[in-house]
């Protein structure tokens, strides 16, 4: 068994987990809107690629580190709304060297470090999603063009500490990125929005 989907079974708990721990060739796992399944589950979790965590409600921090260091080949790994902040992103970012989609949407203690840290050690990534993390500002974005030549699409939707100097920063450096939300930007203005569209007019906006 190489792919498992259990999304929205809210009855599998840490048990459940140390059983799929069991299975040795498993490299792809959602495990979205699993309430019941805490850091002591995903503890016995080994050598995944994919990981799904979206609304895991007692997923922290503590889970995050455990992550990263039981499974260092992770390339894409989605946190949807968890109670985690820099430094449990931060982990995933040093040990997960070979991500290329990561999402944070909506983990509003997610902040610049966390950014910072995807650039120095996770040069692959391609497809990012900080929606709604309003901690966010444009050192992050500078960073991550500077750094994340591969980067292909960014939802940036709600940081509204990001500003025209973050959009152009992306837009100037990362020459494969074709799409990007920055819906409800209030800083990010027409003018840039413009001045992007001239030097890359496929790119995409939704906002």
């Amino acid at each position: 068994l190489i792919h498992l989907n259990i999304k929205e079974c809210d009855k599998i708990s840490d048990n459940g987990l140390a059983m799929i721990g069991n299975l040795k060739h498993l490299r792809h796992l959602n495990l979205q809107d699993c309430d019941l399944i805490t850091n002591t589950g995903i503890a016995h979790l080994k050598s995944l690629t994919t990981l799904n965590l979206n609304y895991c409600s007692e997923i922290t921090d503590a889970g995050l580190v455990t992550v990263a260091k039981n499974n260092p080949d992770l390339e894409s790994i989605s946190l949807t709304e968890l109670k985690i902040s820099d430094s449990g992103v931060k982990s995933v970012c040093e040990k997960c060297q070979k991500l290329k989609a990561v999402s944070v949407y909506q983990c509003r203690r997610v902040g610049d470090s966390s950014l910072i840290s995807m650039a120095d050690n996770c040069k692959n990534i391609e497809v990012l999603d900080v929606a709604y993390c309003s901690k966010l500002t444009d050192k992050a974005m500078e960073s991550i063009a500077k750094e994340c030549k591969n980067l292909r699409e960014i939802k940036i939707r709600n940081c509204q500490r990001i500003t025209d100097a973050g959009l152009l920063a992306l837009a100037n450096t990362c020459e494969k990125l074709t799409r990007m939300d920055c819906f409800g930007c209030n800083l990010i203005t027409d003018t840039a929005i413009r001045k992007v569209g001239s030097i890359r007019p496929s790119l995409v906006f939704d906002r």
